[in-house]
């Protein structure tokens, strides 16, 4: 599916153009931060094995809490699993790739997302 900047979803996309969502966070996050964050590729293709990547890569300590604000990545469920992430561009929307629906932005406050936020986080 191809989408806005030329970006398509790919499942353990982390190359140019082609992205799952935490490629999408990370290739952005080193261009626009300058920071390689470390990696993981999902070992299933399912929400319940990412949830449980997903939580232990986050008690990683190169990552912080942070409140919602440019720069912050957010956490999401999706289907009641924390297995999707998207990149703050201000303190309400945000930018992320679904496979579903390529990159979109969004704010956190719509009804279709403001529930499954499960934190925001800076990777130091």
């Amino acid at each position: 599916m191809q989408c806005m900047f030329n970006c398509i979803y790919k499942d353990g996309g982390r190359e140019y153009p082609y992205f799952d969502c935490y490629g999408f966070v990370k290739y952005f996050y080193k261009k626009h931060n300058g920071v390689d964050m470390i990696d993981f590729i999902y070992q299933k293709a399912d929400d319940v094995g990412n949830e449980k990547l997903y939580y232990e890569h986050l008690k990683d300590s190169r990552w912080k809490r942070s409140e919602p604000q440019k720069g912050a990545v957010v956490g999401l469920r999706v289907n009641g699993y924390i297995s999707h992430i998207g990149l703050m561009l201000n303190k309400t929307d945000f930018i992320h790739i679904m496979k579903s629906s390529g990159v979109r932005i969004n704010k956190i406050t719509h009804p279709q997302w403001k529930n499954r936020v499960v934190g925001f986080y800076k990777y130091a």
